[in-house]
C-alpha cells in the first residue's frame, strides 16, 4: 500500500480541475442559452404600425380582413 498517498493526492487534484473546468462549462452553457433566448425573441418580435384612420396598432403585411 505503499505510494498510494501520493496517487490518491493526484487523483483528488484531477477531481478539483475537472470540477472547475465543469463549472466554467455551466457557466458558459447558462450565458449562451440566455442570448440565445433573447435573440429568438427578437426574431419572433412581429413589426407593428398605428393605423392612420383609427389608431389601432396593425401587424406589417397582416391580412386585412374584409
Amino acid at each position: 500500500m505503499e505510494g498510494s498517498v501520493e496517487k490518491a493526492q493526484g487523483l483528488m487534484k484531477l477531481c478539483d480541475q475537472l470540477k472547475e473546468e465543469r463549472e466554467m462549462l455551466r457557466k458558459q452553457n447558462d450565458n449562451n442559452h440566455w442570448s440565445q433566448t433573447v435573440e429568438l425573441a427578437a426574431a419572433q418580435e412581429k413589426q407593428m404600425e398605428v393605423c392612420t384612420v383609427c389608431g389601432a396598432f396593425l401587424i406589417v403585411g397582416d391580412a386585412q380582413s374584409v
